[in-house]
């Protein structure tokens, strides 16, 4: 159990997880080339402590070819990326499963947008989130997350 203050409700008794009465988005993106076709993305560092409650994803390409097919990962970590094999090491958030086997999300649209929900608590270090990309057959796009925090 703890007590929290609250804005304009002053002290709140008996909460049992405490968290921010408050949340910004942070957000990041990439360029998708037909001439690169992996990208990956992250956004500045959070708090120590931050609930994830939310993630959007927009997927734009410029339809080139037989048809765009891209692959991304949502990922978390906790240093900076200085490269594409850096982001792999980072905590998938959005895990789809075969068996037992991490699979990529996949996207057959040229403009593609996703919401997921997540209200899930990160603690220990502060956190960056991000975006890894891998186009097949696309023109030129763009690929934008935006990630809703609560932190404290």
């Amino acid at each position: 159990m703890a007590k929290i203050v609250t804005r304009g409700r002053g002290i709140v008794g008996g909460v049992m997880h405490p968290k921010a009465d408050y949340s910004r988005v942070v957000n990041c993106g990439t360029q998708i080339s037909s001439l690169v076709a992996v990208s990956y993305t992250y956004t500045p560092r959070v708090a120590i402590n931050t609930w994830l409650l939310g993630v959007d994803l927009w997927i734009c390409i410029t339809p080139g070819g037989a048809g765009p097919l891209t692959y991304f990962r949502v990922l978390s970590g906790v240093h900076r990326a200085g490269s594409f094999s850096e982001i792999e090491d980072w905590d998938n958030i959005l895990p789809v499963f075969d068996k037992d086997i991490a699979l990529d999300w996949r996207v057959y649209d040229d403009h593609w947008h996703g919401h997921w929900t997540m209200k899930r608590l990160f603690t220990g270090e502060g956190r960056r989130f991000g975006l890894r990309i891998h186009s097949e057959n696309a023109g030129e796009g763009y690929a934008f997350a935006s990630f809703e925090v609560s932190e404290g």
